[in-house]
């Protein structure tokens, strides 16, 4: 029972093949506070080297809105007034928004890498209907996660929001004796400083939440010892399937071996326990190959289908145990031993030219 229990609790750190899978449904460790910290970030720097530009564009927009002040009101010209400004305004804002939406998507490679996937995007009807206690869900590592997040922000935000507009409480009185320039120059920086405060905190809050929903996404992942026996078994099959067939290929190969004895020019054995089939082409290979070999039974199968088939059998214990310990079926012999086989294949050629006289 204990066993079973231990079986079933997830120990196991994920395999490769469970996080590759995980992977492709897009299931990955993705921070949201990574996207935003570098989002926030990118739009300070952008801000800071664009805004001067943005103003300027505002600028000479407005006054050229201010001079179509003596037109006629009617419809045609306030469509062609408001057509006119939303063009210009497209203008102004489109190299900011390209930019923050390039480097939304960087930050998705950063964390993740390069991932497409649609398998999100499809509706999951066995989640969608199945009751799960939200107190359950609310108070869960992920649910906590979520909830810890957004009080931190809250307050981090708040107490930066607080002190600033305390610190900078004097100046802001002091806008109504500025002209238009020194106020935008004024929230500019403003602006900017205050977001720059809050990215100091953002990015320490990011790297804690990235390291944690690691850690989450990987306990998620996690297998039962079950689990990581059933996927061995599916990569690397059955063990008794992998056993039979095994047997299967060994007899298998041991019929086509015995089947081309008949073709050997000669048989070495030691002579009980090893035999050796070997056939010479010369026109083909450089040395002899072996056929066939074997011990014991198999040995003996093969010395009795060359006697069958009137193939010389040569007893030489040396060079049967060379020959069975250095060549394998279908290869080339061993190099050190072609002097001795040579010799052997040169006496039966010669006693095959003379019974052939």
């Amino acid at each position: 029972m204990a066993d079973e229990q231990q079986d079933q609790e997830k120990t196991e750190m994920p395999t490769a093949r469970r996080k590759r899978k995980a992977r492709d449904e897009g299931n990955v460790a993705k921070s949201s506070e990574v996207d935003n910290t570098i989002f926030l970030l990118s739009a300070i720097a952008l801000f800071k080297a664009i805004g001067g530009f943005m103003m300027r564009r505002l600028e000479m927009y407005s006054k050229s809105s201010l001079i179509d002040l003596n037109r006629e009101i009617n419809l045609e010209n306030v469509q062609q007034l408001l057509e006119i400004n939303m063009l210009r305004f497209f203008i102004i804002i489109l190299p900011f928004a390209l930019t923050l939406l390039m480097v939304s998507f960087l930050s998705s490679i950063i964390q993740v890498g390069w991932l497409w996937t649609t398998k999100p995007l499809k509706p999951q009807w066995n989640k969608a209907i199945t009751f799960k206690n939200p107190f359950a869900q609310m108070f869960s590592l992920s649910g906590v996660q979520n909830i810890a997040k957004s009080l931190f922000k809250v307050i981090i935000v708040g107490l930066v929001s607080y002190f600033l507009m305390k610190s900078e409480m004097q100046n802001i009185m002091n806008l109504i004796d500025m002209d238009v320039y020194q106020i935008f120059s004024y929230i500019s920086d403003l602006i900017i400083k205050y977001f720059f405060n809050i990215l100091i905190f953002f990015i320490a809050f990011s790297v804690g939440d990235y390291a944690l929903t690691k850690y989450i996404h990987t306990k998620k992942l996690k297998m039962t010892k079950s689990e990581v026996k059933d996927e061995r078994r599916q990569m690397e099959g059955d063990p008794q399937v992998r056993s039979k067939l095994r047997s299967l290929m060994f007899e298998e190969a041991r019929k086509r071996m015995m089947s081309d004895i008949p073709k050997a020019d000669v048989v070495i054995t030691n002579p009980i326990h090893l035999a050796v089939a070997l056939k010479y082409e010369p026109e083909k290979y450089d040395a002899p190959y072996v056929l066939a070999k074997g011990k014991r039974l198999i040995a003996e199968k093969i010395k009795e289908i060359a006697r069958e088939h009137k193939i010389p059998i040569i007893e030489d214990k040396p060079l049967a145990r060379m020959l069975y310990d250095t060549s394998k079926v279908g290869q080339q012999i061993s190099p050190e031993i072609y002097a001795a086989v040579a010799e052997i294949i040169a006496q039966i050629y010669k006693m095959k030219n003379q019974n052939f006289e």
